[in-house]
């Protein structure tokens, strides 16, 4: 062994390292580069939840999804982890041949482009891919799978399923809102479904819910929004209320979008057959906030801007006669964002404040006005109506929610289970559409004949269609809002407030899920000794 200590031999040594270095890195399939798709065993079907690795209770709440299922169901069900927990399985028996889920972690470098790649490359490859918790992940699974499986046969491209990403347009991130509209599902045609209701679904469902109620929707114009610009979210949300707003006749009346800028004076209108008032020549129309980073409560310099040049515009002696009794205001960003410009607005004018209804989409969660309200949304620092929407039932007593004060409840069992109903949804529809599929255009097949009937996923001819002919889930399938409404005495905001949740029925009434829920934002200790 001398040899290897002479010059020739380390040169040769060094070489050999260095080669064998070049062939981890740019030649991973040779085994080296990380981990690959696991082998699926004989007489199972794979369905792959692909998902950052920093998603465990996500996938914690699949499995309890998985649990109630199966529990209703009948079928048998084990959870299998490794010790290293680097591919959590479940394996679900008694629904035709064994359905195996199982978690492939995304990072940094295991992508979602790297997964698919071997997922794709694997024999036989998954059956279907659920992913899509957010837009960007979606985007990204759904050209991945698009680029992998032009080489395979098509009955055996896997369905890509979403969860949460609700954006309309494959490009909300772009910041061009003039260009074509494309959606999200075009990116892997044919073979996409979206569990989630899309933005544009949402600003639907809120808006018709809103006036359908005479004491909350505007009886004048205009609508005010408030838009951040570097949150694709908050941009495909407030494209989402202009375009519902335009099928009603507004936009162009009430010139809800462009520049802020004072509108025309328009002549008295007609809205879902009530009359409107004429709208003022000097109110103003949407605020467009530049970035949506800053503190917990403090507003960024753009969102309290903003809320000076609004307050400045309404308190005009001309806008404040033509002010409406409730005015509506859209937000659209996510829950810190919007929590800081209600915030602001509150503190300058709590009069004018407590006048509006805030009107938004799905980032402000039930979670953040029930479970965690003392903190995350305080009624007296925010003292507005607010309608927020809801995938599914947030206050689902089957799923497990127990009010506070109800014997038993915990900070568990307050907790919102929408999120849980809709991986029941996503659980339940792959049950029942791959019955006896083999393949994934067989799984498709079955995906296109699923209804919705009685809150629940089901095959009964009687419910709505789940799904529309783009993958998109169709309207009047589980849509929910909750509605915030603080509580005053004379003048002066009291920390109690009521929430009501209300549901969309398949005909597109809304009927009030329950009674509402009654909440005090007093500490414990405070709460402990009133009377």
């Amino acid at each position: 062994m001398k040899w290897l200590i002479r010059p020739a031999g380390l040169i040769v040594l060094s070489l050999l390292l260095v080669a064998l270095a070049a062939l981890i890195v740019l030649y991973p399939d040779l085994g080296f580069g990380g981990p690959r798709a696991a082998r699926v065993p004989a007489g199972t079907r794979e369905m792959v939840w692909l998902m950052p690795a920093t998603s465990g209770a996500n996938w914690e709440r699949l499995v309890q999804a998985m649990k109630r299922t199966a529990q209703s169901r009948g079928l048998e069900i084990r959870e299998v982890r490794d010790a290293a927990d680097l591919l959590p399985e479940v394996l679900l028996h008694g629904a035709g041949e064994p359905l195996l889920f199982r978690w492939y972690k995304l990072t940094s470098d295991w992508t979602a482009e790297y997964w698919c790649k071997h997922l794709l490359r694997r024999q036989p490859p998954p059956l279907a891919i659920i992913s899509g918790n957010t837009t960007n992940l979606a985007r990204q699974v759904a050209i991945a799978l698009n680029e992998q499986a032009q080489t395979l046969p098509a009955e055996q491209r896997p369905i890509l399923l979403l969860t949460t990403a609700t954006a309309d347009s494959r490009d909300s991130n772009e910041e061009n809102e003039t260009q074509p509209e494309a959606s999200l599902e075009s990116l892997y045609p044919g073979r996409t479904y979206r569990l989630c209701f899309t933005n544009r679904q949402m600003a639907r469902a809120v808006t018709r819910f809103l006036w359908g109620r005479l004491d909350l929707r505007p009886d004048r114009g205009p609508v005010l929004t408030a838009q951040w610009l570097d949150d694709g979210y908050s941009r495909d949300l407030f494209l989402g209320y202009q375009k519902e707003l335009e099928t009603r006749k507004i936009e162009s009346e009430w010139h809800l979008l462009g520049a802020v800028m004072r509108p025309r004076v328009c002549e008295s209108l007609i809205w879902g057959g009530v009359p409107l008032m004429p709208v003022s020549s000097d109110l103003p129309i949407p605020l467009r906030i530049e970035t949506s980073v800053g503190t917990f409560n403090a507003p960024n310099t753009f969102e309290a801007r903003s809320v000076r040049y609004l307050l400045e515009e309404l308190r005009r002696p001309e806008a404040m006669e033509q002010m409406p009794r409730r005015p509506l205001l859209v937000v659209t960003g996510q829950i810190g964002p919007t929590r800081r410009f209600v915030r602001e607005l509150a503190r300058w004018d709590p009069n004018l404040a407590r006048r509006f209804v805030v009107a938004s989409g799905d980032a402000i969660s039930f979670d953040h006005v029930y479970r965690d309200r003392r903190i995350t949304w305080p009624v007296q620092d925010l003292p507005v109506v607010l309608v927020f929407f809801s995938h599914r039932n947030p206050v689902d007593a089957g799923a497990g929610f127990l009010a506070e004060g109800q014997p038993n409840a915990t900070p568990s069992s307050t907790s919102s289970t929408a999120s849980l109903r809709l991986y029941q949804d996503i659980i339940d529809a792959l049950i029942l559409a791959a019955h006896s599929a083999q393949n994934a255009d067989q799984l498709r097949e079955g995906l296109a004949e699923l209804r919705f009937l009685h809150g629940q996923v089901t095959q009964d001819p009687q419910g709505s269609l789940l799904f529309g002919p783009d993958g998109r889930r169709n309207n009047g399938t589980g849509e929910h809002v909750v509605c915030v409404r603080p509580l005053f005495v004379e003048e002066q905001a009291i920390p109690e407030a009521l929430i009501e949740i209300w549901r969309q029925s398949a005909e597109g009434t809304w009927v009030q899920v329950g009674e509402a829920l009654s909440v005090s934002y007093h500490d414990q200790e405070r709460a402990d000794d009133r009377p």
